[in-house]
């Protein structure tokens, strides 16, 4: 038998019962026991309720655990349980358990000798904005500057969106360099925003785009501030870092 959650959302713990038992009215010889994870988990699986000197190996490229020790015989009524099981959901969001128990003693019921769980649920980014910018620029002096949007993970964003602010009444057209072949930007200048064309609409995790370089002159004021925001359609747990600004002040 499995206890296992019906949803879990990817980059969260999961965790789970095992319960291989003997239901017959006879004892239980020769004995094996099967169990069978997520495959390519980026952190291996925990065990714990093993049966006493009974110890475990998880296969990253099956998601099978070799259990080492196990009991080649139980007796009637008898349970090995609960075994407990944690992982974390992988960026699909989604993960199977699988389970099995068989023995060489004739099994009456063997429709109930395997189980699956199936643990549902959403896939999560943390998609992130980061601005770095000249800190003291005096007015008419250059200001140049970075941004960097990324998705921290675990899964792949979709949908996404970006947008980068300078500011508005530019003198001069702002210079920006450093996007990805065939991405094109043009700038308002009654507002400040600067238009990007042909940027990716998903990012993978771990992927950034950047660092996208910024130039402009530092307006009469003697300050200015940029803004910069990334989103998507995947859902983010982590929406505070969806969006910076940061400021640069000098002497007018």
């Amino acid at each position: 038998a499995l206890g296992f959650p019906i949803s879990v959302n990817a980059g969260q713990p999961v965790s789970g019962t095992v319960v291989f038992s003997n239901k017959g009215l006879g004892a239980a010889n020769g004995d094996s026991f099967s169990l069978t994870l997520p495959a390519k988990l980026a952190a291996a699986p925990l065990l714990s309720g093993l049966p006493a000197g009974v110890t475990y190996q998880y296969n990253p490229a099956t998601g099978l655990i070799t259990l080492t020790g196990m009991p080649t015989q139980l007796a009637a009524g008898s349970a090995l349980a609960p075994i407990t099981v944690s992982y974390v959901q992988p960026a699909a969001g989604t993960s199977t358990v699988s389970a099995g128990f068989t023995t060489t003693t004739t099994d009456s019921n063997p429709s109930n000798n395997t189980a699956s769980a199936q643990v549902g649920g959403a896939d999560v980014a943390d998609l992130s904005s980061k601005v770095t910018l000249s800190p003291n620029v005096n007015a008419g002096q250059s200001v140049s500057g970075t941004v960097v949007f990324t998705n921290n993970g675990p899964s792949a964003a979709s949908g996404t969106t970006y947008s980068l602010t300078l500011p508005p009444n530019l003198a001069v057209t702002p210079v920006i360099s450093g996007l990805p072949a065939g991405v094109t930007y043009s700038y308002a200048p009654n507002t400040g925003v600067v238009t990007f064309t042909g940027l990716p609409t998903s990012l993978a995790s771990g992927a950034s785009i950047g660092p996208i370089t910024f130039n402009y002159t530092q307006p009469a004021s003697g300050t200015s501030t940029v803004t910069a925001s990334v989103g998507g359609t995947t859902l983010d747990t982590n929406p505070g870092n969806n969006k910076v600004s940061v400021t640069s002040t000098g002497a007018a």
